[in-house]
């Protein structure tokens, strides 16, 4: 808005402040370029209820960085934060379809909904993306087993059961890799 723009809406007692979105409405998170929790919360009830509806599979990645702990204690606080960033940009440019919901679970956790993939293709995708996320070649003093940072991730991916709820299938990511076989399968 001009000089003479503002001082002409001020005038005529116009809040020049109306034009800002307010924040319960922005639906992404400003430091990343993720989806906010909520917004996430809601295409995920979305894609569920298409999904359990249609008989269509349903595939929610879990991406954590390996050995957060060390990587913050040897770099920092913003040192993490800039790394995660990296990192997210990778598994974010990997998950651009307009199906896909991406956002940050905490400091070091991914969590990527995808109505289109199929079973197979998934688990396969999920080793796509750790490899593109190896290929950063970010340099990990402390970690174990390798010289550089790596990505673990959980998927599950199966058509949703008439008895599921939302919660239940998420919570499928965070149960132990045994509870389920073939609903649930750890990539290391």
């Amino acid at each position: 808005m001009s000089q003479l723009g503002q001082s002409q809406a001020m005038k005529l007692g116009a809040d020049p402040m109306l034009n800002k979105v307010p924040t319960a409405l922005i639906r992404q998170d400003r430091q990343i370029g993720l989806l906010n929790r909520a917004c996430f919360d809601d295409y995920l009830r979305r894609d569920f209820y298409c999904a359990q509806r249609e008989q269509r599979p349903l595939s929610v990645f879990l991406f954590s960085i390996d050995s957060v702990a060390t990587y913050k204690e040897v770099f920092g606080a913003s040192g993490s934060e800039l790394t995660f960033k990296r990192v997210v940009g990778v598994v974010a440019g990997c998950f651009r379809r307009a199906g896909d919901a991406c956002t940050r679970l905490d400091d070091s956790r991914v969590l990527v909904a995808t109505l289109t993939t199929q079973p197979e293709q998934a688990y396969q995708f999920a080793q796509s993306v750790r490899a593109k996320v190896r290929d950063l070649a970010i340099h990990h003093p402390r970690a174990v087993g390798s010289r550089y940072l790596t990505l673990g991730v959980k998927v599950v991916s199966r058509v949703p059961e008439r008895t599921d709820t939302v919660g239940s299938f998420i919570a499928e990511l965070f149960q132990d890799s045994t509870a389920k076989p073939g609903l649930l399968q750890e990539i290391k």
